[in-house]
């Protein structure tokens, strides 16, 4: 997007203005990024400075090192794998529903083309080696011509953020700078032609020039090849002022500056507008390279693509650390403790002996003779009796010295709240449910972590939403996998409006430590499950420790249909024939029946018919009679 409207700068005054951020932030982050390359070393084994490793090889001694800093290391890193969190969108509105399931595994299958979990782990070791760690969510057109959203860790070490940040995660931030090494060519390559001989006036100093492989001596950033130059990328936002408004016949809300605003009131001046001025922010982001800004874009997503995860905060510096600073003084009394026993062992006396000079008559021949056991050692008399012949006393090692050994190896980990069952040392018979427990109260000491962990996937959730509404294909297909079992593709169609949803965090049912404890918990309801319908067995498999293959096959047995027996359909077909047969026959016998009925009830009538006409000419005879007087003649 181009700069116009109220966001223009011009280029001096942006540059102005970047470069002075980068200053301030030089200065306040220059000391953590020291003790950082600091952290680095120790976890890698470099714990002794220059300085003592000359001095003790001048002094023939040895600086010995057991690297116990980076055992702590990955066993939280361990417990951040093992009980690794997925990301779910819950729908605000009714209307997104339907698109709620496809949405958050959508995400997932996105996140496994791109290996985000493995990106985003190593993020979380660089939070609790030096206190912060970084991924970068973009998209790479590199592998797929339509983009791909890809999630990469990347060196915190490259990052300065706003001085006055002060919330977790950088989530105040206003800016952040990232210096990326480059050789020339590929910088003139993506920015063009470079004149990198121009001195910037603003400061007064030409871009650093680093090598690729960016090396550290005794903490100072060394100079490497002149084809190499630093490519700062600012990321920042700006704030502007918007008024809301309501359409007086549509009912619409409409979000318009203040030249728009008082156009509409000039067009409509008896209509009540009733402004509510708000403010709005704006994402950008440029590189400085020789100099000059280039590249000036607006961030669509409306939000930085880096995101940070930050460890304890050291409140009067205003930055962060992990858990090896606490580990540096005790790792390194350990390592100057055992160099002083192991010194006291070597240069100590293991055997040998003391004698006068005139003590033996063949000192040849005692010196061969005194180290063999089946050998005699022939010596004059009275030369052992004198003590003029004495073995060299052994300097023992100072009782002092074992006891400071073994409390700078533990307080390595008592300093850290990383106890043995975290570690997986415990070496004592103890209930499983104690250690359980206490492997719980380690990873409350650590919670400050692990809870940096998790705000760090649901702000990252957010960017995945935006970035799948902005730059997937609205004919993309995603993996999904239906309640049914069975894994289909379906197209993932995000609306503009498709935004509002909650982003909730929780451990993903194919964590181990999740799987281990769920199942623990379902193996006492063993008689209850035994009568659950398959819907509910097909989920709880889910959680299961069975490999994911099997269990995707268990949950589509489950959720299929029976296949019906032959035998038994066709005895079922044979029943129902019989049963058809006697069906027919009972309405056969049940017709007949009504037939006879039906007959005999017609005879009935005939014979009632007749007895009612011989009685009528019974009486009418009578009647006759009568009226001729009793006389038959008549």
């Amino acid at each position: 997007m181009s700069d116009e409207g109220p966001n223009f700068e011009e280029p001096d005054d942006l540059l102005a203005k970047l470069t002075g951020w980068q200053k301030d932030a030089d200065a306040h982050w220059s000391t953590w990024k020291n003790e950082a390359r600091n952290d680095y070393d120790f976890v890698a084994g470099r714990q002794w400075a220059q300085e003592a490793i000359a001095e003790m090889e001048e002094q023939n001694r040895i600086p010995v090192t057991f690297n116990r800093i980076e055992t702590t290391i990955d066993a939280v890193s361990g417990a951040e794998i093992m009980g690794r969190q997925e990301v779910t969108y819950l729908p605000r509105t009714v209307e997104d529903t339907g698109v709620t399931d496809v949405l958050s595994q959508g995400a997932q299958w996105l996140r496994q083309g791109c290996d985000a979990e493995d990106e985003e782990s190593e993020s979380c070791r660089d939070t609790l080696i030096c206190g912060i760690g970084a991924t970068e969510t973009r998209v790479s057109y590199d592998e797929e011509p339509d983009g791909q959203i890809v999630i990469e860790r990347c060196d915190p070490i490259q990052f300065t953020w706003d001085p006055s940040s002060r919330k977790a995660n950088f989530a105040d931030a206003r800016y952040l700078i990232r210096e990326i090494p480059m050789s020339r060519d590929q910088a003139e390559e993506e920015f063009g032609d470079l004149d990198f001989d121009l001195v910037d006036s603003t400061n007064q100093r030409q871009p650093t020039v680093v090598d690729p492989q960016v090396r550290y001596k005794n903490g100072e950033e060394d100079q490497g090849s002149e084809n190499e130059v630093k490519v700062c990328e600012f990321q920042w936002f700006d704030t502007y002022t918007v008024n809301r408004i309501e359409h007086p016949v549509t009912g619409q809300e409409a979000e318009v500056d203040d030249e728009a605003l008082e156009a509409a009131m000039a067009e409509m001046p008896g209509v009540e507008l009733n402004p509510v001025r708000q403010k709005r922010r704006r994402y950008w982001k440029a590189f400085v390279v020789a100099g000059e800004v280039r590249d000036k874009t607006e961030i669509e997503a409306g939000q930085f693509t880096y995101k940070f995860i930050t460890g304890k905060r050291d409140r009067n510096k205003g930055t962060y650390y992990g858990l090896v600073r606490p580990m540096k003084d005790p790792q390194r009394f350990a390592n100057k403790f055992f160099s002083s026993m192991l010194e006291q062992f070597i240069k100590g006396a293991k055997g040998g002996v003391m004698a006068e000079e005139g003590a033996v008559a063949d000192q040849r021949q005692f010196e061969n003779s005194w180290a063999q056991t089946d050998a005699i050692t022939w010596v004059p008399n009275g030369s052992l009796s004198q003590n003029r012949i004495q073995e060299k006393p052994n300097q023992p090692i100072s009782p002092a010295l074992p006891p400071m050994l073994e409390f700078s190896v533990s307080s390595i980990r008592d300093v850290t709240g990383v106890n043995l069952e975290l570690l997986g040392m415990a070496d004592r018979q103890q209930p499983g449910v104690l250690e359980h427990q206490r492997k719980q109260a380690a990873y409350g000491i650590l919670s400050a972590f692990f809870n940096a962990f998790r705000r760090y996937r649901k702000i990252q959730g957010r960017l995945m939403l935006k970035m799948m509404q902005l730059y997937l294909p609205p004919d993309q297909l995603v993996r999904i996998v239906g309640d049914d079992g069975e894994a289909k593709y379906v197209p993932l169609a995000l609306s503009d409006d498709a935004q509002e949803y909650d982003v909730i965090v929780d451990e993903a049912p194919s964590s181990p430590n999740q799987k281990e404890r769920v199942f623990a918990i379902l193996t006492q309801f063993q008689g209850v499950l035994g009568e659950a319908s398959p819907e509910i067995i097909a989920e709880l498999v889910k959680y299961s420790p069975l490999p994911a293959s099997l269990s995707e096959k268990i949950v589509k047995l489950l959720m299929t249909p029976p296949q019906p027996d032959p035998m038994a359909e066709k005895a079922a077909q044979v029943g129902m024939a019989q049963m058809e047969q006697s069906v027919r026959k009972t309405a056969s016998e049940a017709t007949k029946n009504e037939a006879a009925a039906q007959q005999s009830d017609a005879e009935a009538a005939k014979e009632l018919t007749e007895a009612m006409r011989n009685g009528a000419e019974a009486d009418l005879m009578q009647t006759v009679n009568n009226l001729a007087g009793g006389d038959p003649n008549v």
